[in-house]
């Protein structure tokens, strides 16, 4: 997959965007309505979901708090792509 992020400050929106563009498709979303859109270039379906944003950075730091504790615990299907010694330093 070949993909690219822009990140950018500088906007009219108020809030925070992600467009993911890969060679198959492309992920949008828009924090403040919660919305996620996946497109498939391959097929021409497209998904769009909602998720619940509130909290601190639409709930993602506490989602990467209980992730880096469960992988901590050893509790995580993911494991780390770093060892966790690293993290700690």
């Amino acid at each position: 997959m070949t993909a690219q992020l822009t990140v950018s400050a500088f906007t009219h929106n108020n809030t925070r965007t992600l467009k993911l563009l890969g060679t198959h498709g492309e992920l949008r979303a828009h924090m403040e309505r919660g919305e996620l859109e996946l497109h498939d270039f391959r097929t021409g379906h497209s998904e769009r979901w909602t998720v619940d944003t509130h909290g601190n950075h639409g709930g993602g730091d506490q989602g990467l708090v209980r992730a880096w504790l469960a992988s901590l615990r050893g509790e995580s299907p993911h494991p780390p792509r770093s060892p966790n010694r690293w993290t700690l330093t």
